[in-house]
């Protein structure tokens, strides 16, 4: 069906072009939002920090804390992809096996942080760029 793929090729910029004011219109929406969102992600980030600080001085001198958590930035690192769920039983099950106690401080960062903070993130985002919509097209008429 692709008998002419350079013809595509061609007509991309072409596209771009006609297409440019909305995509510019666009782009400035998104940076109004991302700007306007920007002490929610401070406040997780923040979150994550202290989070972070806390597992780090809980698990010092343990086989955890020196396989999974054995610096500052490693902790950080390892929670803040556990914030994505990414590595979920690869950080909880060796402090979950050596103690079940410890899995309750896991299941409360996931559940503070994925269900609470992640959702007042989007929630604001998406506030945020349907409120610049709306002014984007009061300033348009």
């Amino acid at each position: 069906m692709n008998y002419y793929p350079w013809i595509a090729a061609m007509c991309r910029p072409l596209m771009v072009c006609i297409h440019f004011r909305a995509l510019w219109r666009y782009m400035r929406i998104i940076w109004w939002t991302v700007t306007g969102t920007f002490a929610t992600f401070c406040m997780i980030t923040i979150f994550i920090i202290v989070y972070t600080w806390m597992l780090n001085r809980w698990f010092t001198g343990t086989p955890q804390g020196v396989s999974i958590f054995p610096s500052f930035p490693e902790t950080l690192y390892q929670m803040w992809i556990l914030m994505t769920t990414s590595n979920y039983p690869d950080v909880t099950m060796p402090s979950y096996i050596s103690s079940n106690s410890n899995s309750f401080m896991f299941i409360l960062y996931l559940v503070i942080v994925l269900f609470l903070l992640m959702n007042l993130l989007l929630a604001e985002i998406y506030s945020k760029f349907v409120h610049n919509i709306q002014i984007l097209n009061e300033e348009k008429e």
